[in-house]
């Protein structure tokens, strides 16, 4: 990824959507028996909110220490939950716009689950329900979604998301792609990896870019997702 400011400026950036998330009033509490559907709604971004904070938060200590494991896997889970909230927003916004305020419930209960396999078959026929109830789609056609969206309102390239996923993050944060290729700069006297190698510069910046503009974009739906109108 080109590089087109200093490292000192990304820096100042992550910093600056760290205070975004910490400064993230408490969310209320979802009722048993809701009284509208705006509560569910909000609710699964609330959640989706709170698990994207715990993984940039986790992602900048990996950073500062320089953990090429750690950083790499935490950029990877972070850029999905980017794509993932991304989605989120731009569907329920478009069902409720056109009046499809159950299926944007089931649009919400599904995402809030935050896997596409988590219940088991045996969960799902106690509810009278099948797996396909609770599919959603792939992490690569939520990101797809989101990168027409980018491109049609903020001039980004129309795979600002997907492209970069396929070709930096998926194969570099994958748990064992990144382990052998620290095994393979290990100490010259040990064969132990050095988890905690020092990066080359090059190397700094390029995840640093990649984290601001993850954040960069996780703030863009969000400021929008707190002002949905779901009534």
């Amino acid at each position: 990824m080109e590089k087109k400011v200093s490292d000192k400026h990304d820096w100042e950036e992550l910093e600056k959507y760290k205070n975004h998330y910490l400064g993230q009033k408490d969310f209320p509490s979802l009722p048993r028996s809701y009284e509208s559907i705006t509560q569910p709604i909000k609710h699964t971004g609330y959640l989706i909110f709170i698990r994207s904070k715990f993984i940039y938060l986790a992602f900048i200590e990996a950073l500062r220490k320089k953990n090429l494991y750690a950083t790499h896997s935490l950029l990877k889970s972070y850029w999905e939950d980017v794509g993932a909230f991304g989605y989120y927003y731009l569907k329920i916004s478009e069902l409720l716009e056109l009046g499809n305020r159950q299926e944007a419930l089931e649009l919400s209960r599904k995402m809030a689950l935050g896997g596409r396999g988590f219940l088991t078959e045996e969960m799902v026929k106690k509810k009278g329900r099948t797996m396909e109830d609770f599919f959603t789609p792939r992490i690569s056609e939520m990101m797809r979604v989101v990168d027409a969206d980018l491109k049609r309102n903020l001039m980004m390239n129309e795979s600002a998301l997907g492209n970069i996923y396929h070709q930096e993050i998926a194969e570099s944060g994958h748990t064992t792609y990144r382990g052998l290729w620290i095994a393979g700069r290990r100490k010259r006297k040990s064969a132990v990896a050095d988890v905690n190698k020092s990066w080359e510069k090059e190397e700094n910046s390029n995840v640093l870019n990649l984290g601001v503009m993850a954040a960069l974009i996780f703030f863009h739906y969000w400021r929008k997702f707190e002002k949905l109108s779901t009534f």
